[in-house]
């Protein structure tokens, strides 16, 4: 089994109606192809974890390089794993806190999960909440 994480730019303005839709035919294909994780969209960029047998993985990474709605898809973490950290979570919609950087200690599923796992989080959130140098 593989867990991976990977991170990837909205490619237009996607909308909490959008944000359902992806949310809701993960959830069922996900559970068809024995995948589990979460996803968390903020700033206009997707934070995903995912795991489940290597041939799903492979299958749904082709989906994403192909969806339009993806770019600069970037694989940060890509393991075989001996047991799922998310198994009950066929794609859980986490939401970050704007009162707080640290959505992994805030969320009940992130309590026995493996620390990398929770400080790729707390980067992609840190670093979706800096603001831009550019003004």
């Amino acid at each position: 089994m593989i867990q991976l994480i990977y991170t990837s730019c909205a490619e237009r303005s996607v909308d909490s109606r959008d944000i359902f839709k992806i949310i809701e035919v993960s959830a069922k294909n996900n559970a068809r192809d024995y995948l589990t994780g979460f996803l968390i969209f903020t700033d206009q960029r997707f934070f995903q974890l995912i795991e489940g047998p290597d041939d799903a993985i492979e299958t749904l990474l082709n989906k994403l390089s192909d969806d339009p709605r993806h770019t600069q898809i970037e694989i940060l973490k890509r393991e075989a794993v001996e047991q799922r950290a998310f198994p009950k979570w066929s794609m859980k919609r986490l939401m970050p806190n704007a009162a707080s950087l640290s959505l992994a200690d805030e969320i009940s599923g992130f309590a026995d999960t493996s620390s990398d796992v929770k400080q790729a989080v707390d980067e992609f959130l840190k670093s979706a909440q800096t603001p831009s140098t550019a003004d």
